[in-house]
């Protein structure tokens, strides 16, 4: 058994050995190499020649490398405009409407075609003389302009050309994302706070409230209500499940902590309890028939049916019994 262990401990390692070796050869290994190297004049073939810091102060002197550097910094802080510009295009997307097939094809189009084609597409774009881009500032009384040959607007016009099928690449992602999400999955911190306010705080605090007065009294019996929902794995209600698990955990702990003082702490959990409300707004001869089949009672749970199980618990024909869920649910579980 400890040859085993030692064996499994040694796993990830060995999983992780050859991606760290190729990482380090191909990626860290160039990187340490290229700083080395830029201490050194060297034409890549000849003999090398210590320089220090040389090579940094002629890159700092060149004006070239300042335009580039600033170039650099334009297309970092527009291309961080893809992830929000996709996400809102992905959203728009995201809806049933007739010929949203169409305008989706159309949004992924430029994430499909090579930036040969780009480039083509965009030189045609802003063409001075028919290009789409200059007619249009056309219309608000511009002059057009030769973006990819005038110095102050041609970085940001490849930007732009660069840009456009980085936003269809995020788009496609977000989008992917959004098609495995039903609404009902959705599930805020707002909503999960207010299932836990109602469904499981109650039980905390009020148990909180009477402990001391039951142990003044020499004992007494906490009474929660859950539900045999989280115990189905019921789909659908997320935080409402969780919630109820959640009760039946409390009671566990508290059964624990006060039994020492003779108090008593269970829960009843009940199934599809047939109130009139119930009755009225969702129980159907084909949800009875279903319920019926999952039942091992073929009969519906009558409200009478959990008071009863509470009246046991709260009598001392029950004293010893306590930390249990306790189910009634016509044998559904």
């Amino acid at each position: 058994m400890q040859k085993l262990l030692r064996k499994q401990q040694w796993m990830p390692i060995a999983f992780l050995a050859l991606a760290v070796i190729l990482f380090s050869v191909y990626v860290l290994f160039p990187i340490v190499q290229s700083v080395w190297l830029s201490f050194y004049q060297w034409d890549g073939l000849g003999e090398k020649t210590f320089v220090g810091f040389g090579n940094y102060i002629e890159l700092f002197q060149d004006g070239q490398f300042w335009t580039a550097f600033v170039n650099n910094i334009y297309w970092l802080i527009f291309f961080m405009l893809a992830p929000p510009i996709g996400l809102l295009l992905a959203l728009f997307l995201n809806q049933k409407m007739m010929g949203i097939r169409f305008v989706k094809a159309m949004f992924f189009f430029p994430f499909v075609i090579s930036q040969v084609v780009v480039g083509l597409v965009f030189s045609w774009f802003y063409d001075p003389s028919f290009g789409l881009f200059n007619k249009f500032i056309e219309l608000f009384g511009f002059q057009p302009i030769a973006v990819l040959s005038d110095p102050n607007v041609v970085t940001f016009g490849i930007i732009a050309a660069g840009l456009w099928p980085q936003i269809a690449y995020c788009m496609i992602l977000y989008l992917t994302g959004l098609n495995n999400l039903s609404p009902d999955q959705i599930f805020s911190s707002e909503q999960f706070d207010q299932c836990m306010s109602v469904n499981l705080k109650p039980h905390f605090f009020t148990a909180q409230v009477v402990a001391p007065a039951m142990a003044e009294a020499g004992g007494g019996s906490i009474i929660n209500m859950s539900s045999n929902s989280w115990m189905l794995g019921l789909s659908g209600y997320p935080g409402y499940v969780t919630a109820k698990a959640g009760v039946s955990g409390l009671t566990k702990g508290l059964a624990r902590e006060l039994g020492g003082q003779k108090i008593r702490v269970n829960t009843v959990l009940p199934g599809w309890v047939m109130t009139e409300k119930q009755k009225r707004l969702w129980l159907t001869p084909e949800a009875e028939a279903e319920l019926m089949v999952q039942q091992a009672l073929k009969e519906t749970i009558e409200p009478e049916d959990v008071a009863d199980l509470v009246l046991f618990l709260g009598s001392d024909n029950s004293r010893m019994i306590s930390g249990q869920s306790l189910a009634v649910d016509g044998g559904r579980l």
